[in-house]
């Protein structure tokens, strides 16, 4: 909830469309069955939604078919792409001096950042990425240039990508609740060897333990290494013309959907939320907000109701704990914060707006 917050609040201008297009994606979560009662909810009669709606498509659909319509409709389709000529031994390749010393806070950040949304169980890359990207175009002096290639632009996300990747080994391997997909995984293959995370893995197998934190190191040097050869390739992909890569992209993102439980619905779903996100791209709304109020949506509210079922009704539940009165005032704050900040630079423009007046008059 609280990496939800700080995405909502830093909408700027637009915190109104933020907060509802989370709201959307909260609406989205609650379809299906009631984690508490039991009772079906805005199913409307429809057996393949009883199971809910799931999120691969309305990711997909969000950011993939909604971002084709948008190029279609603003006619990015038509433009021609240059012709690029990149390898490793170019010298724009490798990054400058100027680059590494400009990124060191924002690798900073979004280290921080990434690591604690992995560290949450049900954040993880996603939502580390987003937030840590939210996070450096509003503390930027020129957040205009970001989507443009700003260096800032493209190291906060890919830390704080590479840094949940780490952090979500942290709940499976102290507590045994994995943090994300991947180490979803590698709990069922520890299981499978007769091995349960935990407390005791660390005592009573810590070959094991130091191996897994030392294969982040040889994974994230072999990454570098493959990275190195095949960027120039990569980079190829750009020129191939615009009417080519739609079809392609239309194509996968239908079987992605459709091969999640081979239901035609997933895919109805995918066009739907297609249409969607090309109405929320063109009027402002946060395709990113939904997509992570639908991730929390579930957690939430059973841990919601969870708590006031415990506290038989109290909402002092929140509060009367040391941890959870932290986690309120932090949110508190986080709020404050972003209103004063708004109120701050509104104050200060009409400042400066008023100088320039006076200037002008004398």
């Amino acid at each position: 909830m609280l990496g939800l917050l700080l995405l909502t609040t830093m909408m700027g201008d637009n915190r109104l469309n933020g907060i509802i297009s989370a709201l959307f994606g909260f609406a989205i979560a609650m379809v299906g069955v009631d984690s508490v009662s039991g009772a079906q909810r805005y199913t409307f009669g429809s057996p393949e939604l009883i199971g809910g709606i799931y999120f691969v498509p309305v990711a997909i659909g969000l950011f993939g078919i909604g971002e084709l319509l948008y190029c279609i409709y603003t006619g990015q389709h038509k433009r021609q792409n240059e012709r690029v000529q990149f390898s490793f031994r170019s010298r724009d390749f490798w990054p400058t001096t100027k680059d590494f010393i400009t990124s060191r806070l924002t690798f900073l950040r979004g280290s921080i950042i990434g690591f604690v949304a992995g560290v949450l169980p049900g954040s993880g890359a996603t939502i580390g990425s987003i937030l840590a990207y939210s996070v450096e175009k509003k503390v930027a002096k020129d957040p205009e240039s970001f989507g443009k290639g700003e260096m800032r632009g493209l190291v906060a996300p890919e830390t704080a990508n590479n840094a949940a990747s780490a952090g979500a080994m942290v709940p499976l391997i102290s507590l045994g609740i994995p943090g994300s997909g991947a180490t979803a995984v590698l709990l069922g293959a520890l299981m499978m060897w007769g091995l349960q995370p935990g407390p005791m893995l660390i005592d009573s197998n810590p070959d094991l333990v130091w191996g897994l934190v030392a294969s982040m190191y040889l994974g994230n040097m072999v990454l570098v290494a493959l990275s190195i050869l095949a960027i120039p390739l990569f980079v190829k992909f750009l020129d191939i013309p615009y009417r080519l890569v739609v079809p392609v992209i239309v194509i996968l993102c239908v079987i992605g959907s459709y091969a999640l439980n081979n239901s035609i619905i997933e895919t109805s779903m995918l066009l739907f939320m297609g249409v969607i996100g090309f109405g929320m791209k063109l009027y402002g709304y946060s395709p990113a907000a939904t997509v992570l109020a639908l991730v929390l949506g579930g957690m939430a509210e059973s841990t919601f109701l969870q708590s006031l079922i415990i506290s038989q009704g109290s909402l002092s539940i929140f509060v009367e704990r040391p941890l959870s009165l932290a986690l309120t005032l932090i949110m508190m704050t986080t709020v404050g914060l972003s209103v004063a900040i708004k109120v701050y630079k509104g104050m200060k423009s009409k400042k400066l707006a008023s100088n320039g007046v006076e200037r002008a008059s004398h």
